[in-house]
């Protein structure tokens, strides 16, 4: 499978992530030759997993909500002093 990110180096300065399907340039804001190239391979893993990705948000987004009725719960029901 074709690779969704190129990495590029721009002004030799900054490296930044070329989409070759919408043609925009990302900057992933490190000078570091080795942290971009791994921004890079997660970029690309994520366009890979898009639904997986979905699946993740939506149940870490269910348990933060789920700790927050625990919470509001417990300081309903159980006197703070």
């Amino acid at each position: 499978m074709k690779e969704w990110y190129r990495l590029f180096l721009r002004r030799k300065s900054v490296y930044d992530a070329f989409d070759h399907t919408t043609k925009t340039f990302q900057s992933l804001k490190t000078k570091d030759e080795a942290e971009a190239e791994r921004l890079l391979v997660a970029l690309n893993e994520a366009g890979k997993q898009p639904a997986m990705n979905l699946i993740l948000a939506a149940r870490v987004a269910e348990a933060s909500q789920r700790g927050r009725h625990q919470e509001m719960a417990l300081t309903k029901f159980v006197p703070v002093s």
